[in-house]
């Protein structure tokens, strides 16, 4: 193979741990990555963007994305994906739920079908684990606990301009064993210990 058919890596996976570790780079390539991560998030807690501005900019079919992808995927899974199945209901599930709440009201309840379906498709399969069963058990239940929280006609949040932080009250509510609740509390902790320091 010629030079010029060679494909020329330029990033090595031990460059990111050269820029991350002072000691190897040096003060003119060091990047402190927490630094950074707090000067990106500072400006964008301090903006006051309505649900709504967020749904104009988001278009159509990424909000149907959002809302049916898992149920259009679930013929493609097979038991090699469940790790990546348990991470996403694990570890991404409120963030994914609070993109389906910026999206709006019409979209709650295909999500909490589509997550139904999920369940369903999960109970089915022998070879899927217990974790993942009770992890996607848990993400149903707070899943349906929230939306029919948000969607109560006597609820106090603007059905009309609803936003992610209104689903956080309702975690609350959720038996303190809910998986989903624990790893919201233990969330919570890490950022106000992260804030006092």
């Amino acid at each position: 193979m010629s030079s010029e058919q060679k494909v020329l890596r330029l990033m090595h996976r031990s460059f990111d741990d050269f820029l991350q570790d002072k000691n190897r780079s040096g003060e003119e390539w060091f990047i402190d990555v927490e630094e950074h991560k707090r000067n990106l998030a500072r400006p964008n807690a301090t903006k006051d963007v309505s649900a709504q501005q967020c749904r104009d900019r988001i278009p159509a079919h990424i909000c149907h994305y959002a809302v049916l992808g898992p149920a259009w995927h679930i013929n493609s899974f097979n038991s090699d994906d469940f790790g990546a199945i348990e991470v996403l209901f694990d570890r991404h599930f409120l963030s994914w739920l609070e993109v389906i709440v910026t999206l709006g009201t019409r979209y709650l309840k295909q999500f909490r079908n589509r997550i139904y379906d999920v369940k369903y498709w999960i109970q089915e399969i022998p070879q899927a684990g217990s974790n993942l069963r009770f992890g996607i058990d848990d993400a149903v239940e707070a899943a349906d606990k929230i939306i029919s929280s948000l969607l109560d006609p006597n609820a106090e949040c603007d059905l009309y301009n609803l936003h992610p932080a209104d689903i956080y009250p309702v975690l609350k509510l959720l038996p303190p064993k809910n998986v989903i609740r624990r790893r919201w509390e233990q969330h919570q902790i890490l950022n106000i210990s992260a804030v006092s320091r």
